[in-house]
């Protein structure tokens, strides 16, 4: 039994919930048969909330009953689409290999003015490093850097013209012998959500980590 979705969560968590759950059906498709159950709260959540369910499992039990979800997408992309607009102005630069050093410097001033401890900041630079570093490697050579503030938690998003086609991205644990594929691993690892979003367009990674000691009026907040 696996419960992901409930009320509570903000809307990026509750949006990222409905996608691992698409990516269960994948990761396990061709392994032995076998079944979760994941309970909704049908008189807490939306009802969009709950359509948006019936998309991603193949049996919807009511009342009692279990039946087929006429709803289900085996295809399910669960990187396509766009992530929200900030609800701030955020901190912008763009980087290409000589401006990783910023890149990190940047990620950890802004760490540091959110209150976040000293594990926490490095955790996030380590993060996003990683990120710039793919955009460099593998997303044409540049990207985009953007820090704000929101929901209470310190944002960190890295965009690039690159495209992934892997589903799977940054679920699977690399081996110890594979060369590269650790960076969006370690970011899932090191961060409270990891939003990812690509297409024909490029790819968005977004990094949210919580900043538990911001005061009350600093939740949503720009680095003018």
């Amino acid at each position: 039994m696996s419960e992901l979705v409930w009320a509570d969560r903000t809307p990026a968590e509750i949006e990222e919930c409905h996608r691992h759950e698409a990516l269960l059906n994948l990761a396990f498709a061709e392994s032995r048969s076998w079944s979760l159950l994941c309970p909704y709260d049908a008189c807490s959540l939306a009802d969009d909330e709950l359509e948006r369910a019936a998309t991603t499992h193949t049996l919807i039990s009511r009342e009692g009953r279990t039946e087929k979800s006429a709803a289900f997408d085996a295809n399910f992309d669960s990187l396509a689409g766009e992530l929200p607009p900030p609800r701030v102005r955020p901190d912008t630069v763009a980087f290409g290999l000589t401006e990783l050093s910023e890149v990190r410097r940047r990620v950890a001033a802004a760490g540091e003015r959110a209150g976040m401890d000293s594990r926490t900041v490095a955790d996030l630079v380590t993060a996003t490093s990683e990120l710039a570093a793919n955009s460099v490697m593998h997303g044409g050579g540049t990207g985009t850097l953007r820090l704000w503030r929101e929901n209470g938690s310190l944002l960190a998003e890295v965009e690039d013209e690159g495209r992934i086609e892997e589903q799977l991205v940054g679920r699977l644990r690399p081996g110890i012998t594979q060369e590269g594929g650790r960076g969006l691993w370690l970011a899932n690892q090191l961060c409270d959500l990891v939003q990812i979003r690509s297409g024909e367009s490029g790819t968005v990674v977004r990094l949210h980590v919580l900043a538990h000691q911001l005061a009350a009026d600093e939740h949503d907040a720009a680095y003018a």
